[in-house]
């Protein structure tokens, strides 16, 4: 009997390597299944340890001071010296998890860390060493459309009487130009992306995930038009992009990017599966147990939960979900051999469920064992 391990993090609360062992631990103890472990991410939280797992430690490990939201903090990043690749978590730098409840307002703060960081890396390394910056964009607190970082990356933003522009979204408006300085040699960067959801337009990303990072429906509103302001100043100086194709992740982060910086944008799955587990047939495992913190519609938008299901689902015998909370809505949808298990049902409140995932995720298993005996 084999098992794949294959989790996504719990957002806020364990990252998917600590899934896995949490669950490994529990079935080791009292199964003899066979069991392999696959950590995974969709480019946010907990996408670092994921890379640093798959690299069995083997890359380089470097910390850098942050200012983000008046908390200084270290950050780590990973360098694989042998492709001269290095590897951010965006969500480690100006994520939602770096900020408290008091300071969350996506009017005034932008992604300017995460450029200075990238800028101390490139300026860290020489004689071509570095070649290629690999983000995992997601969980930030930022709905900057990645001015903030650009900015520090040698892009200025100016009034209309030529004066530079702090790029906060707040200031969006205001902007009537902007000018570019070459004294930075950028490598190629390629954004691995959380959500396929859409920056602007119908159901974007802003109006989704804007109420998480502390923007009411008037900052939401404010923060649309002054996007669109700066798109359009965009457009007209010959930067060719369709508005409504622009990719929502990290607040648009990684669409700002591919726009001024010509980087890549790969999706979490893609990556994940092309990079690291092309070599696996996960196909011969007779169940699968994945996870996250909350399973809902989102979960098919890029997230790497969805796609397990979708891959998966008509090959092994049985997918178990663990998760904290789960859309009702969505239980209907699921395959017959996709079983959802909430960890919430284990406590009286979502709050003591989140205090307590990891001794969810343990309460999980025995169901799990169950109904796997049950099929023998």
């Amino acid at each position: 009997m084999k098992i794949l391990i294959a989790p996504n993090s719990f957002k806020n609360s364990l990252s998917s390597v600590e899934v896995v062992q949490i669950i490994h631990n529990e079935l080791r103890e009292t199964t003899s299944f066979e069991l392999l472990k696959f950590p995974l991410s969709d480019g946010g939280d907990g996408f670092l340890d994921v890379i640093d797992f798959f690299s069995n430690g083997k890359f380089e490990k470097k910390y850098y001071e942050v200012n983000f939201a008046c908390n200084v903090f270290n950050c780590s990043i990973l360098f694989d010296r042998s492709n001269g690749v290095c590897y951010i978590e965006s969500a480690e730098v100006i994520g939602l998890k770096k900020i408290s409840s008091d300071n969350l307002n996506p009017l005034k703060i932008n992604s300017g860390p995460l450029g200075i960081l990238i800028k101390k890396i490139i300026e860290d390394f020489s004689n071509n060493e570095l070649k290629e910056i690999i983000i995992g964009i997601g969980g930030t607190a930022t709905i900057d459309f990645g001015l903030g970082a650009l900015n520090e990356l040698g892009f200025e933003f100016l009034n209309e009487n030529n004066q530079p522009i702090n790029p906060i979204p707040e200031n969006y408006h205001l902007i009537k130009a902007f000018i570019q300085s070459d004294y930075l040699k950028i490598p190629l960067i390629k954004c691995v992306v959380d959500v396929n959801t859409k920056l602007l337009g119908q159901d974007n990303a802003i109006e989704i995930y804007g109420p998480q990072k502390g923007a009411n429906r008037e900052k939401i509103n404010f923060i649309e038009r002054g996007i669109k302001k700066v798109i359009e100043l965009l457009q007209t100086k010959g930067f060719s992009f369709n508005e409504f194709e622009l990719n929502g992740a990290g607040g648009g982060i990684a669409s700002g990017f591919n726009v001024l910086l010509n980087s890549e944008i790969i999706k979490a799955n893609d990556f994940i599966f092309n990079e690291f587990l092309r070599d696996i047939s996960m196909t011969e495992s007779d169940y699968i147990i994945t996870g996250e913190g909350k399973f809902d519609t989102q979960s098919f938008e890029g997230k790497i939960t969805g796609e397990i299901i979708k891959r998966f689902n008509r090959t092994v015998k049985k997918i178990f979900i663990i998760c904290g909370l789960v859309e009702k809505s969505i239980i209907t949808k699921l395959p017959k051999n996709v079983e959802v298990i909430r960890i919430s049902e284990f406590f009286n409140s979502s709050d003591d469920s989140i205090r307590n995932s990891s001794l969810g995720i343990k309460k999980s298993i025995p169901k799990i064992i169950k109904q796997i005996l049950s099929d023998i």
